[in-house]
């Protein structure tokens, strides 16, 4: 689940010609009325009329940089942006972390084609279809990947290699069908005998 809404795992599904429904991290906390009204989430930065960024004091940010990373196999360039009026800022202690070394300056990193990638995905999974399969997701597979999970203890995959992991994950599943095969046929006798 860590890596479920990433940019590695956007890109793939992009090669192979899927969908992008998979929820990002942040997709949760973006339908949040308390978070979205937040102005020190660097997620709601306001951006002026030409389309630059401001801080919440209404600071510009100005461009940097643009750094390259390779993610998994995929490059990934993202903008880096800057304002260096933190200093003697009125709302600083609001803004910056207590545990930042630099508080003269704040920086922003943004990633426009993973921000593309979760626009994509906002709108698959607010169409109706989308919400459709989001309902079916958690009734169908969330309450058998908790009972494994929780109930069973089964909290890791213990084979290496995709062959003995998709082996693995067949067994668990095997055997979580099995089990509940032998609850409902319980349950039947149970009922008949009275």
């Amino acid at each position: 689940d860590a890596g479920y809404g990433s940019f590695e795992n956007y890109k793939y599904c992009q090669e192979h010609g899927m969908e992008l429904v998979q929820k990002y991290a942040m997709y949760a906390k973006e339908h949040d009325s308390k978070y979205l009204k937040n102005p020190f989430n660097s997620y709601n930065y306001k951006k002026d009329d030409d389309g630059n960024y401001l801080c919440p004091n209404g600071y510009e940010f100005e461009h940097l940089k643009d750094e390259t990373t390779k993610v998994g196999g995929y490059k990934k360039v993202s903008k880096v942006y800057v304002v260096n009026k933190c200093e003697d800022c009125p709302i600083r202690s609001k803004c910056h972390s207590n545990n930042k070394k630099d508080i003269t300056s704040k920086t922003l990193q943004i990633c426009d084609e993973y921000n593309e990638m979760k626009n994509d995905v906002k709108m698959n999974l607010e169409s109706e279809l989308g919400i459709k399969q989001r309902m079916q997701r958690s009734i169908q597979v969330e309450g058998a990947f908790g009972v494994i999970k929780e109930d069973w203890g089964y909290e890791r995959i213990h084979r290496r290699g995709l062959d003995n992991v998709r082996a693995e994950m067949f067994l668990v599943a095997i055997g979580f069908n099995l089990k509940k095969y032998h609850n409902r046929t319980i349950e039947r006798k149970k009922k008949i005998v009275h």
